[in-house]
């Protein structure tokens, strides 16, 4: 019951808080009335709830991974595959309004691109000696969407990279069984 009380004074001291801290590895996005302002960067500002607002996001590099997806290439082969991308922010305008959740917009852009391009590619070019090639040209797909919503990429790397998993194999062979 204490707790509860002072929970709820918390929250109603945090809203009418009268200032902002943006960190040094932030920069922050000052509204009047829910419209751009002005970019602001590391610092302390003043804000009054619901007219004047500061919000921020970080500047610093964030790895992001797609966890496991399975696709079948233009050959028909099963290809599972698991990355991981380092981003971070560079268009703080684009990253916050035009996309406003820029982890989760990374993560979609990061997913599709890989699936629709690695399901365009052959599979002769997923042998260990061709695929470096094949990683510089995803990687380029990806840091080009990136940028429109004002994001930069510098690396994508597979955690995970398997042609025709085991577990593929078996269910074709209990479907074509049922059938």
């Amino acid at each position: 019951m204490f707790s509860d009380l002072l929970s709820v004074i918390g929250q109603f001291v945090h809203l009418l808080w009268p200032f902002h801290k943006v960190e040094q590895w932030e920069r922050g996005m000052y509204t009047i009335f829910g419209k751009f302002w002005k970019e602001v960067g590391p610092g302390i500002y003043p804000v009054i709830p619901w007219f004047f607002e500061v919000h921020s996001t970080t500047l610093a590099w964030r790895p992001l991974g797609t966890g496991r997806h399975d696709i079948l290439t233009k050959d028909g082969v099963l290809l599972t595959f698991e990355a991981i991308a380092l981003f971070k922010v560079v268009d703080l305008w684009k990253s916050m309004v035009v996309v406003h959740d820029d982890e989760h917009a990374m993560l979609n852009l990061l997913t599709s691109v890989l699936a629709e391009r690695l399901a365009e590619v052959e599979t002769e070019r997923f042998a260990p000696d061709k695929r470096g090639r094949l990683n510089t040209s995803l990687q380029t797909w990806v840091a080009q969407e990136a940028a429109e919503f004002g994001l930069e990429v510098k690396w994508v790397r597979f955690t995970t990279f398997v042609l025709n998993p085991k577990t593929f194999r078996l269910l074709q062979e209990s479907a074509s069984f049922i059938a």
